[in-house]
């Protein structure tokens, strides 16, 4: 796949494309064969320096990756925990220390009434 990556992807696999002029695509050779549309997606915006997002079932939105635009285009995610083995107050606290250390979720809310963890992350670290 050479060129004009977008509007190969958008006619291999029957999607809608919307393009930002402000967005200058970098230039790139990949050979996709044998990928699934995600894998495609991914791989191409891993070697322009993008990320994508689904809009709708048939539409993406792709936008530089930095910092700021991922943070203002990326949804976050959140997933609540409930813990039945948990026999201390502090068991809680160590659970979410380790999910906030190991799993880099840094908003993590403990419920301590009912042992439950919530968690909000970006939607890529439910990957």
């Amino acid at each position: 796949m050479t060129a004009n990556w977008s509007t190969r992807l958008s006619a291999n696999w029957r999607h809608q494309r919307a393009v930002r002029s402000r967005l200058h695509f970098p230039r790139i050779t990949l050979k996709l064969n044998g990928v699934s549309l995600q894998e495609a997606l991914d791989i191409v915006a891993f070697n322009s320096n993008t990320f994508w997002r689904p809009v709708t079932p048939n539409t993406i939105y792709v936008a530089a990756n930095t910092p700021a635009k991922r943070k203002d285009i990326e949804q976050n995610v959140l997933k609540t925990f409930y813990l039945t083995n948990i026999s201390a107050p502090s068991d809680l606290q160590d659970i979410t220390n380790a999910m906030r250390s190991l799993l880099d979720f840094q908003k993590v809310q403990q419920v301590t009434s009912q042992n439950a963890l919530l968690c909000a992350a970006l939607r890529t670290k439910w990957r």
